[in-house]
């Protein structure tokens, strides 16, 4: 018989089992939910809400280009040794020279560097190097076949990382712009619109969050389950970028900077119309490998001293205030030099250029004749001048459609700093006062438009169920001054051109083009001085006649050829040029002429073809004609006794004839469309036609 004390004593051993027990079930709940919490939280199904947007909008170019739109991406790391390396040493051994050999080619860089970069890192046993980054769908595949990443991701360790991003498939072209945009990893709840269009547009682009459920999955994969409210997909907007005027702009100012080794530079082309930006460029050395990049939009973000593209803004001033004063007005610039106070104005000419005409002193830039022509008129009242600058809208923002555009306001006589006639002076001619490159060509383009100021701006409207819809918005602001004033100063800015500073660099045999040249010196605040480095400047209009787009071109810390005319001149007539080349159809108006023709002796036979370089050959040598084409995009030309009539091109449908009289390219072009090749006898104009065999016909020029 089993005696009671023992019964007591294996009742207490069991229940001291059950609290030990109970305390350790206890100490691993505590455990799991605290210490190992976040150890096995990745296995458990969570719900949680988020709020994700939907398809984020792309971005056109005005000539139907996308310019950024999303897609995947990937960034390349190494697993430098897994353990199938660990056991099978050899394979380093064997392969690393070989590895190393692709990368630097698919890299382009030194193949020692990348060798012993590879070699480093395989030493130290990394299992997370970085190879590459934004790598499309084609280079990751390649990266797959290069030796030992061939192996796989456990036995050769190449790690491909798929990425949301914003892709631009121009690249650099516009890049500032255009914007930048990154996405967040899990759900887009918090996508962040960096700058450009990007970042103005974002609400129209990102669309609208909507709300639901996630489930979490393993790692870091969250699958969506249950939708409460959809989102909705951003819209498609269409920008005014032009893409090969871009291109255009981009590569001329590119190469003209590492010509002269400048620090940055900016170009910016405008429609003068509707003040569309048809090209933006801000170019900014980058020391490490001696190449450009769009680093920051100098375009609305960087002020400068203008120099003398401020003088024909002067001459504004000057002429709304005395209307009655000539362009003939003589002033006597003397010697070049003009002392006020104890202040030198100085011109480039040693000697001086004498007495020139007001014409004269804007087409020389003489800096001895504007300050004393605007201190003759203005010295007793200086604010008059300076309001004048002010209604011309010299200090204000041009409100484009870009985020972090900088204004300055105009140094007036209440200024601590105002230095009586000298800063007058110095104000006329550029100095003591600074401006974007975007606000200076905003107020050229006035002036082009007969005054009339149009706020530039970027997005010309968004894409709605595959149609294109025009943002409704009124962009003119008014006009800068009296269309008296205006014509006085285009005559001055076409002198530039054709006799003054620009003559050599500017001038050109394609295009007119009238425009202001400036030079300036660079103030450096902490020395309070002026140094021997220059901001120069190129700022006009084309066609000059007829002006169709204004453009300015600022370069900045040229080492050689630091003047407006040397440094930025070429860049804007060669990107004039082939803008009006692009827009005829890569033919001069010229082109259209049959035969040779004495200028103004009679009249030219002129060919038949696309519409708008016919019109330009007749504009630019002002030939008499009478038009009834209705508009039409082609057109003939017949030669009168004293004028030219413009008529309709009709097809001759369903006959041997398409072209007769045309222009070669466009015969080229027309027959394209109909299905037929060529093959071209001759020169001048399409004389007859003759079908060959598989599909070609042979034109025979005369």
């Amino acid at each position: 018989m089993v005696k009671k004390s023992e019964i007591k004593h294996r009742i207490n051993i069991l229940l001291k089992g059950f609290l030990l027990l109970a305390v350790l079930v206890s100490l691993r709940v505590v455990s799991l939910k605290t210490i190992q919490r976040q150890k096995f939280l990745k296995y458990v199904n969570v719900l949680m809400p988020g709020k994700p947007f939907g398809q984020r909008g792309d971005i056109y170019s005005i000539d139907q280009k996308i310019i950024s739109t999303t897609g995947i991406t990937y960034d390349a790391y190494w697993d430098t040794y897994t353990p199938y390396m660990s056991k099978n040493p050899e394979l380093i051994e064997d392969k690393l020279s070989d590895l190393a050999d692709s990368l630097a080619n698919f890299l382009g860089r030194p193949r020692d560097e990348v060798y012993q970069f590879l070699l480093n890192s395989h030493h130290k046993k990394h299992h997370y190097v970085k190879i590459a980054t934004n790598l499309n769908i084609s280079q990751a595949q390649r990266l797959k076949n290069f030796p030992i990443f061939n192996l796989g991701r456990y036995r050769g360790g190449l790690i491909l990382h798929p990425i949301k991003r914003r892709i631009h498939p121009f690249g650099q072209l516009a890049y500032r712009a255009i914007g930048e945009y990154k996405y967040s990893k899990f759900g887009d709840e918090r996508q962040r619109p960096l700058f450009g269009i990007e970042y103005y547009y974002n609400s129209q682009l990102q669309g609208k969050q909507g709300i639901v459920v996630y489930r979490k999955g393993p790692g870091s994969i969250n699958f969506i389950d249950k939708v409460i409210i959809p989102p909705e997909d951003g819209i498609d907007l269409i920008s005014t970028i032009d893409m090969n005027i871009q291109y255009y702009l981009h590569n001329a100012l590119i190469r003209r900077l590492k010509e002269l080794k400048a620090e940055h530079g900016v170009g910016i082309i405008m429609d003068v119309k509707t003040g569309e930006i048809k090209a933006m460029s801000n170019l900014q050395l980058y020391p490490k490998d001696s190449s450009y990049y769009e680093t920051r939009n100098f375009a609305v973000q960087w002020a400068y001293e203008p120099g003398s593209v401020m003088k024909p803004l002067s001459m504004i001033a000057l002429f709304e205030t005395y209307p009655h004063l000539s362009l003939n007005m003589p002033v006597n610039t003397g010697t070049g030099e003009y002392h006020v106070k104890d202040h030198v104005f100085r011109d480039d000419k040693k000697g001086g250029y004498g007495t020139l005409t007001l014409q004269g002193v804007i087409e020389h830039s003489s800096n001895v004749g504007v300050v004393k022509v605007i201190l003759k008129y203005f010295k007793h009242n200086p604010q008059i001048f300076i309001n004048r600058l002010i209604n011309i809208g010299i200090e204000r923002k041009t409100g484009i459609d870009l985020a972090g555009e900088t204004d300055h306001p105009i140094k007036d006589t209440t200024t601590k700093t105002w230095w009586d006639e000298v800063s007058l002076g110095q104000l006329a001619i550029g100095y003591e006062h600074r401006m974007t490159p975007l606000q200076i060509l905003a107020l050229y383009n006035a002036i082009a438009n007969d005054g009339l100021y149009i706020t530039p701006h970027l997005v010309y409207g968004y894409r709605e169920n595959g149609e294109i819809i025009k943002q409704h918005f009124n962009y003119e602001r008014g006009s800068i001054a009296s269309q008296a004033t205006i014509n006085k100063v285009k005559e001055m800015l076409e002198g530039v051109v054709l006799r003054g500073t620009a003559s050599r660099t500017v001038k050109s045999d394609i295009v007119s083009i009238a425009g202001k040249t400036g030079t300036a010196q660079i103030y450096d605040p902490e020395k309070k001085a002026y140094l021997q480095k220059y901001n120069t400047t190129f700022v006009g209009y084309f066609p000059a006649d007829k002006p169709r787009y204004s453009m300015i071109i600022v370069i900045s810390k040229p080492t050689k050829n630091r003047s407006g005319a040397l440094a930025a001149g070429p860049v804007f007539r060669e990107v004039a040029e082939k803008i009006i080349q692009y827009e005829t159809t890569n033919q001069s108006p010229q082109d259209y002429i049959v035969n040779f023709w004495a200028k103004k002796t009679d009249l030219p036979e002129v060919k038949s073809g696309f519409r708008r370089p016919i019109i330009n050959l007749i504009n630019h040598y002002k030939i008499p004609h009478t038009d009834k084409s209705d508009n039409s995009k082609w057109i003939r030309v017949i030669t009168k006794s004293d004028y030219l009539e413009l008529e309709n091109y009709y097809y001759k449908q369903n006959t041997t004839y398409y072209t007769l009289t045309m222009s070669p390219l466009d015969a080229a072009y027309v027959m394209s469309k109909v299905g037929y090749k060529t093959q071209m006898y001759g020169v001048g104009a399409v004389a007859s036609e003759k079908k060959l065999k598989d599909k070609t016909v042979k034109l025979n020029l005369r």
